[in-house]
């Protein structure tokens, strides 16, 4: 189940599936899958909405899954949960362009929000991570390092005419030097997909001075909002905008975490 290319940005209603990570599908998801995406195709995005987060909430985890029902809150004007659902599919798998260009194109329409910080080293971070998907990248790395194992071992053990050593000698310094580049790439990932990131859902919300109504309002985030939790407090959560700035309290109903299983 592979998406339909996304024309232009304002052209959000394609659907996705990518290849590898159906193969993780039980034969009950792919049939609910198949059948949320009917009903988009049919302008339910309602329901749709519905039926991908049934998905989720049965703990399937694919990155076409969350850029679906990212796509289905766009379509309904829900821009805080489409920009959670884009957020959750590149952390996935960063090299979905297709989510990122509808991730951009659903925080420029975020009006008086912060912009997410993107300096010199993140960026190129991020673009190191869109090289292979985490999957991918472990899939290599366990690659190159049977390759180094067995390269390593047949030097080792074997008598080998000189030409064949010094050409498997190559060889294994090659798969090194792949190892320690995809273990640096799963680093990567781990260093731009990491974090306790959360996005305003609710349709605004004011940041208070405290955990608690009471407490002096320092202001108001609209839907969509990008910032770090960093505690929560019974149903308060404190949060801090990007760029380090302004940090505050807010209901924590009012935001959701990226990392759809974090118990934080």
């Amino acid at each position: 189940m592979r998406r339909v290319a996304v024309a232009a940005l304002l052209a959000v209603a394609a659907l996705a599936g990518a290849a590898g990570w159906a193969l993780a599908q039980s034969p009950d998801d792919a049939g609910s899958m198949e059948a949320a995406n009917a009903m988009y195709e049919e302008g339910d995005y309602v329901n749709s909405a519905l039926a991908y987060r049934q998905l989720v909430d049965r703990g399937y985890r694919d990155p076409a899954l969350y850029y679906n029902l990212g796509n289905a809150y766009y379509k309904q004007g829900d821009l805080g949960r489409a920009i959670l659902n884009y957020l959750r599919a590149r952390r996935l798998d960063p090299s979905d362009h297709d989510a990122a260009a509808n991730l951009e194109l659903a925080r420029r329409q975020v009006s008086g929000a912060p912009a997410p910080v993107d300096d010199a080293f993140a960026g190129a971070a991020a673009r190191a991570a869109a090289l292979l998907g985490i999957d991918q990248a472990a899939a290599a790395a366990l690659a190159a390092w049977a390759a180094l194992v067995g390269l390593a071992g047949a030097l080792l053990l074997l008598k080998l005419r000189p030409r064949v050593r010094r050409r498997l000698r190559y060889a294994a310094i090659a798969a090194g030097v792949a190892l320690v580049v995809v273990v640096l790439q799963m680093s990567t990932h781990m260093l731009v997909g990491g974090g306790n990131d959360v996005v305003v859902v609710a349709a605004s919300v004011e940041i208070m001075s405290g955990p608690g109504a009471q407490y002096a309002a320092q202001g108001e985030l609209p839907s969509g909002t990008e910032a770090e939790l960093l505690e929560r407090r019974r149903s308060w959560t404190r949060v801090e905008l990007p760029g380090g700035g302004l940090q505050g309290w807010v209901p924590s109903n009012a935001v959701e975490t990226v990392d759809p299983d974090s118990d934080l």
